[in-house]
């Protein structure tokens, strides 16, 4: 794919007028190290750039010229010339800042103040040699630069010196200047992007690093849900998945599978033990086949109370999503890491009318830390951040089994837990939520059409789960 790719990105010049093929600036150079720049700004006319442009210091400037007649090379490389680089910057197209620039006190402030002056023209930047070592001395100055963005060339050394200052030393230190969002909108090839970079290395992590996820409900007449909510969790890539269930569900559950931990203690007599159950854990999935009971309602409130009180992260399903319909105040202002809910079209239409609101921001009636996922033929993400909805249309097969809505829920609840571990765009939860829901949605829509593939309309939620691990590998590209 990237060789299709590169292939499409190199311009056709025939009816081409100068500039359409780049106008490129390279900055740097001394008298010491001008042979850089040269070679940066020669390398980038041969490629076919139509125009590129030096700027470099004086002593510089006369060197480079000498090397050849086809570049256009500026003498204006200090900051008494701050209005001229301003000017000089404002009409490229990209700029390449640090082959040969130096590395001296004065030659880093004037870099930094370069890289600033890229950032409010939202120029495309890329940063190499000396001026990476400038970054280093201040990494906060890539911090949120927006469109068309940066990128950085590094060599192994230079790429330890940044993971020392980002003070990171996880395999994700690159992350730290994505803000992913700027002023614009969250794209479908962000929501991708970003869904590659939760996706855990397994190598050398300990068990329970890839998540400890907890399953709540169940009962005896619908034992499969918190099984498929459960086992898909697992199958996503948690380490532990906990099925907290009644009495008389749980050895139904265990018959299901013995890869998953099932608690018998789901009743309000064993408050303290769920409490102790809840706090141990990352995220909590409330609601499969809880049951619609009047105690039943009364408990799922009480647990929501208590990941309140816990600040977990908490996914609401399903029969968990009709408790909060009976009392939606009880997500009021959710703290941090926060709340998502996984309405259907009826589900979502309840919760509305509870909020007694039916304009289209509904979903902002508990505050910043609780989104939504509308699911459907179209499955929508609602937030109260505008820049990071979506919609996802398609997908899936005319076959939708009972049953899918659970392995949605317990895929998201893995997920969410990646996605809050990830550090995405400096802990945005609005942001973390709404890539963990298109993880989800995504990732389920896939599984449906990989077990259709193969079983047609006589597809059921079990298929599902045989495809999970090639719905994966299409979905993140594994």
């Amino acid at each position: 794919m990237l060789n299709n790719l590169s292939k499409q990105i190199v311009p056709n010049l025939t009816k081409k007028s100068k500039g359409d093929a780049g106008r490129i600036a390279i900055i740097g150079g001394s008298a010491d190290y001008s042979g850089a720049t040269y070679f940066a700004a020669m390398s980038s006319s041969r490629v076919g750039a139509d125009l590129v442009f030096v700027m470099t210091t004086e002593a510089g400037a006369s060197i480079i010229k000498t090397y050849s007649p086809d570049l256009l090379v500026y003498a204006h490389l200090n900051r008494k010339n701050a209005t001229k680089i301003s000017q000089f910057l404002r009409s490229m197209d990209v700029v390449v800042i640090g082959p040969g620039f130096g590395q001296e006190d004065d030659q880093i402030n004037l870099m930094l103040d370069i890289i600033r002056t890229c950032k409010v023209l939202k120029k495309a930047l890329v940063i190499d040699g000396d001026a990476l070592i400038a970054l280093s001395y201040n990494v906060d100055i890539l911090k949120n630069y927006p469109s068309p963005g940066v990128i950085l060339t590094p060599n192994f050394r230079e790429a330890a010196s940044l993971r020392m200052a980002v003070k990171d030393n996880d395999t994700n230190w690159y992350n730290y200047w994505d803000d992913c969002l700027g002023d614009e909108m969250l794209s479908k090839g962000m929501l991708n992007n970003l869904s590659k970079q939760i996706v855990p290395n397994f190598n050398k992590k300990t068990k329970g690093e890839a998540g400890k996820i907890a399953i709540v409900g169940g009962s005896a007449q619908i034992a499969s849900a918190p099984y498929f909510a459960g086992i898909s969790s697992l199958r996503v890539g948690a380490d532990l998945v906990f099925v907290f269930t009644t009495d008389a569900a749980a050895p139904i559950v265990k018959a299901y599978s013995p890869d998953l931990i099932v608690h018998p203690y789901l009743s309000k007599k064993h408050a303290s033990k769920i409490t102790q159950f809840v706090r141990s854990v990352d995220v909590v999935v409330l609601g499969p086949g809880f049951g619609r009971e009047d105690n039943e309602t009364e408990l799922m409130l009480d647990i929501i109370q208590t990941c309140r009180n816990l600040t977990k992260a908490l996914v609401l399903d399903a029969d968990g999503l009709l408790a909060l319909s009976n009392n939606v105040d009880i997500l009021k202002n959710y703290p941090s890491p926060g709340v998502i809910l996984t309405p259907n079209f009826r589900e979502a239409s309840r919760l509305k009318m509870a909020v007694k609101g039916n304009d289209t921001n509904w979903y902002n009636y508990w505050g910043e830390n609780v989104s939504v996922l509308l699911k459907g033929y179209e499955d929508k993400c609602y937030t109260s951040n505008p820049k990071v909805k979506w919609s996802l249309l398609g997908g899936g097969s005319i076959r939708r089994g009972t049953g899918q809505g659970d392995i949605l829920a317990g895929a998201l609840g893995t997920f969410y837990n990646w996605a809050l571990k990830s550090n995405l765009c400096d802990n945005s939860i609005q942001v973390m939520q709404s890539v963990a829901m298109y993880c989800a949605a995504k990732f389920t829509k896939a599984c449906n059409a990989r077990a259709y593939d193969g079983n047609g309309r006589n597809m059921i939620a079990s298929d599902m789960l045989k495809k999970m691990h090639l719905a994966f590998n299409d979905v993140f590209e594994i």
